[in-house]
């Protein structure tokens, strides 16, 4: 049962950071910045990068926050789904 929801979470982090790339080339390239919700779609990627310098080349600073989304969002899926499968038992058992 916990492969399965490693799995899950896997899938599940993979697709919000895509979406979060995609999201990130289109704020960055095509709008220059103004793209609304951006910021909290990507919030956990900005929380990680805080605790990087502003130094960092572009490439490198993009994979970081790429890390940051991905960690961030499989840990809370993860977290989610076992406490989806706690909340199904019955109590006391």
């Amino acid at each position: 049962m916990s492969a399965t929801r490693v799995l899950c979470a896997h899938w599940v982090a993979l697709g919000i950071t895509a979406i979060t790339a995609a999201l990130f080339f289109i704020d960055y390239f095509v709008l220059g910045g103004n793209l609304p919700g951006y910021g909290l779609v990507a919030y956990p990627g900005i929380v990680w990068l805080r605790m990087f310098s502003e130094e960092i080349d572009f490439w490198p600073k993009f994979l970081l926050l790429m890390l940051g989304q991905y960690l961030a969002y499989f840990a809370a899926t993860f977290v989610l789904l076992c406490m989806r499968s706690r909340l199904k038992k019955p109590l006391g058992k």
